[in-house]
């Protein structure tokens, strides 16, 4: 919780503006990764909050896609029955993006 009062001063201890510029600082946690200096001194706790991901790279089509092919626009692959997206004033939306979770790698959470 210490982490919390220094960060947003509930210690009720006015900061100096030079205090507040040391606490904005960049510093280098790791190679290529800089954080504020408030951060930084508590980025080993920061980092066991880390989790995998995936990373999603457009680009162009090669050709036709497939209604259930992952995409970036286009027509949605929308289960029979259910409803297709309005807003509130019951226009149709527009699809932002469509991820079929069968062409992503798996990966195991630790």
């Amino acid at each position: 919780m210490s982490f919390l009062k220094n960060l947003f001063n509930r210690n009720n201890r006015p900061k100096s503006k030079s205090e507040e510029l040391v606490a904005l600082e960049e510093v280098e946690v790791a190679s290529g990764l800089l954080l504020p200096r408030a951060f930084a001194d508590h980025f080993a706790n920061i980092e066991k909050t880390a989790r995998k991901t995936v990373t999603i790279k457009a680009s162009p089509s090669q050709g036709p896609l497939s209604i259930s092919q992952s995409k970036f626009g286009h027509y949605p692959c929308i289960s029979k029955g259910f409803p297709y997206p309005r807003d509130k004033d019951g226009r149709y939306l527009y699809p932002l993006a469509q991820i079929n979770f069968s062409e992503v790698p798996s990966f195991s959470q630790e």
